[in-house]
């Protein structure tokens, strides 16, 4: 998935152009299901790669992230758990979970670019640049009632190197080229 996940920050953001990409990597599910602009396709292991839109411009109707979620910990909190060993064992398997996701994703895209750790929730990521766009892998905490997730996140990109600030999982999420 690192490898494939990589070759999308090199293409176009256009969503047609986008989709067909993607429609090789997994089956398309329902495109109008939920109003979000959003196409999910479920891929061949069962996670689904989701591709995000930017709807508000119909003359430019381009992706804005695409994104596979490969873990979730969904007991982030220590109370969330009837014991400390619990929550360890668990934040353990989470982290090490990144730690293959980084290795597939050196092995697909060499060293990163920028590397780092969101230290307030002990979240790590790693940073590729491609052509078009920028190819993420990162822990995240995006969604505190679903817990901690570790995605694959390519997102467009022109311009000089990102410079992500402390808290890279929101500057992922909101990522924009500079104008």
């Amino acid at each position: 998935m690192a490898t494939a996940m990589r070759g999308l920050a090199d293409l176009p953001f256009e969503k047609q152009a986008f989709r067909h990409a993607c429609e090789r990597l997994g089956e398309l599910q329902d495109p109008e299901s939920d109003g979000y602009p959003m196409w999910e396709y479920e891929l061949p292991d069962g996670t689904f790669l989701r591709q995000c839109h930017n709807e508000q411009d119909e003359d430019d109707i381009s992706v804005v992230a695409a994104m596979v979620t490969l873990y979730a910990f969904e007991g982030p909190e220590p109370e969330w758990h009837d014991s400390m060993e619990s929550f360890l064992r668990g934040r353990r398997e989470f982290d090490d979970a990144y730690a293959i996701a980084l290795a597939a994703a050196q092995a697909a895209a060499g060293p990163p670019l920028l590397s780092g750790l969101y230290v307030e929730d002990q979240l790590q990521w790693a940073l590729w640049r491609g052509e078009t766009g920028l190819f993420a892998v990162f822990q995240s905490y995006l969604d505190p009632i679903m817990g901690m997730e570790l995605n694959y996140w390519v997102t467009p990109w022109a311009g000089p190197d990102p410079q992500p600030d402390d808290d890279f999982p929101e500057w992922i999420a909101d990522c924009r080229s500079p104008e």
